[in-house]
């Protein structure tokens, strides 16, 4: 299985809301973008994320809503009330006044309860963090992986392409060379009949070296079903496609040198054409 580099994922809840975009990138790069209260997560948000994503370049924004955030408690202004209260005692004192201050009168006074907001504690925060930030790194790979699946087909469409043009060179070589030693008989004088037997077999030696592309062939099928096995590989390295890519395109330059025939020379451009589609897209393989 193989996952894209581009995607894009979401996690929402507990005052949290977390986006990571992906995009393409040699190596695994983070640009995270978070309130200063929870710069104390970084590296573990980063761990997170190198935990299950190899490459890509990553942009994390965490955004805190106040309500999720926070928690919203009454409290009362203490000097306020103890201010009050004195001012009623010395009014009784001062003037012989009977009466209690009630509870309700005191609330119903404007200024006495207020509303303090109070940061949730710590490890909670960290907890819900954790879960809202799995959330959105599943739901980024989910799409890295739909993404990668469609490029999976691509790639298996290619490959098949360039087995059935491999197979196209190898059953023309025998023809070539038949078509090759009867050009070579048709320009040899015959009149002395050991210098052009000599001379045939050192011609016929010399042309099998420059046409037997038996072996380069033979390579780019292997190259070719190596790169279908790694498909089918648990996650498949972007990398290590790559790499497979550069060593069939040597094998294939290797073909374009040697091909002295416009039949073989045409189905070896399909086959660069190809790969060079292929290389193209490998660049978007996590």
């Amino acid at each position: 299985m193989i996952r894209s580099m581009t995607g894009i994922g979401e996690g929402k809840g507990y005052g949290i809301n977390i986006e990571v975009k992906s995009f393409n990138h040699k190596h695994l790069e983070m640009a995270i973008k978070m309130p200063e209260k929870l710069k104390i997560y970084e590296a573990e948000i980063k761990e997170w994320i190198k935990n299950r994503i190899k490459r890509g370049y990553l942009q994390v924004s965490i955004n805190l809503e106040s309500e999720g955030a926070v928690n919203e408690e009454f409290t009362y202004d203490k000097d306020l009330v103890e201010n009050i209260l004195k001012v009623c005692k010395d009014l009784k004192e001062k003037y012989n006044l009977k009466g209690e201050v009630d509870i309700n009168f005191l609330l119903s006074l404007p200024g006495i309860l207020k509303v303090e907001k109070k940061e949730k504690n710590n490890k909670v925060l960290y907890e819900n963090l954790k879960k809202i930030f799995n959330k959105a790194l599943n739901n980024l790979i989910r799409m890295r992986e739909k993404e990668g699946r469609f490029i999976e087909k691509e790639f298996k469409k290619r490959i098949s392409r360039i087995i059935r043009l491999v197979k196209l060179i190898e059953e023309r070589i025998p023809d070539k060379l038949k078509e090759k030693k009867k050009e070579l008989l048709n320009r040899i004088d015959f009149n002395n009949k050991e210098e052009a037997r000599n001379r045939i077999l050192q011609e016929i030696s010399l042309l099998q070296e420059r046409i037997d592309i038996a072996e380069e062939c033979s390579r780019l099928r292997s190259h070719a079903q190596l790169f279908l096995d790694t498909l089918k590989e648990n996650i498949a390295s972007g990398r290590k496609l790559e790499f497979i890519l550069s060593e069939m395109m040597r094998e294939v330059e290797t073909l374009a040198s040697k091909a002295r025939d416009f039949y073989i020379s045409e189905k070896v451009i399909l086959i660069k054409e190809e790969v060079d589609k292929i290389r193209e897209q490998v660049r978007n393989v996590e």
